[in-house]
């Protein structure tokens, strides 16, 4: 599309190649996660998206979700809206910005979150490396008080495709995590590459404490009360044909509960199945 914007008007309408469509590709998720704990039910995330072409050099990507669970007997609810706005200023380097609001209910009473979120990527060959920030406030409500918190997030990532038929790349991120009294680092690394001609594969395992740590460009962000300590799973792509592609996911996690007292570690597994359609 970068290249196409350098393109005269003529040879764009004989290409039927158009700057702008509101309605570019739509996507859904369902996910369900099961744990080995009696105190926590099986969570359920539902997620519908929707991306725009503004012109041949930006795109807005929106999403809303919502995700439920019991924890403790107590209903926990939480809607979410996505919005994420791309440019590319040139076939190489590109800028994303995004907002992310969480309105989390916990037995009825709201503790709302808003992110904003930053990345600068760029592509050299078969090299690529990306940087990103954001920050997250968070507005802790109880029966009698109310309180905010600060999420900074900074991170870098870099990668590499290397040659040959399987088209192999190998990604590597480390992410510095800040939050009132507590500074921690987050490792990632992942590796994929064609299985066949239509499908893909991609494994990926993160290492460190990923409360309120944000992935995807900020779509998902990990603010469970449980913190997540320990992630492996992979990702299958599947290209149906030239606009539709299924998406199916399988994560491990090693999640913790802390209380005053006692550290108690359980395990949960999640199961993830999607549809992306390029209208």
């Amino acid at each position: 599309r970068v290249y196409a914007s350098d393109l005269s008007i003529e040879t764009q309408n004989y290409l039927k190649l158009k700057p702008y469509k509101l309605l570019d590709a739509v996507d859904l998720e369902y996910n369900y996660k099961a744990n080995n704990i009696d105190s926590r039910s099986n969570p359920t995330y539902m997620r519908i998206g929707l991306n725009s072409q503004l012109g041949y050099r930006w795109s807005l990507y929106q999403s809303v979700s919502t995700y439920t669970q019991t924890v403790d007997k107590e209903l926990t609810k939480q809607p979410d809206y996505f919005a994420s706005l791309s440019y590319s200023v040139n076939t190489s380097t590109a800028l994303n910005v995004g907002y992310h609001y969480l309105n989390t209910s916990v037995a009825g009473v709201k503790s709302p979150s808003n992110m904003v979120y930053s990345e600068l990527s760029s592509k050299l060959n078969r090299f690529h490396v990306s940087i990103n920030g954001s920050i997250m406030k968070t507005v802790s409500n109880t029966d009698t008080t109310s309180h905010s918190s600060l999420t900074k997030q900074f991170g870098i990532q870099a990668g590499v495709s290397l040659p040959g038929a399987q088209h192999i790349y190998l990604n590597s991120s480390f992410t510095r995590l800040q939050q009132p009294g507590n500074k921690r680092y987050i490792f990632g690394q992942s590796i994929g590459g064609q299985v066949s001609n239509k499908l893909w594969m991609d494994g990926n395992i993160i290492f460190g404490d990923l409360t309120n740590y944000n992935d995807n460009k900020g779509l998902y962000i990990y603010n469970s009360g449980d913190a997540t300590k320990f992630r492996i799973g992979f990702t299958l792509f599947y290209n149906l044909n030239s606009k539709i592609s299924l998406i199916g996911n399988y994560t491990y996690d090693k999640k913790q509960i802390t209380n005053t007292n006692t550290t108690t570690n359980y395990y949960q597994q999640s199961f993830s199945g999607g549809i992306k359609w390029k209208l």
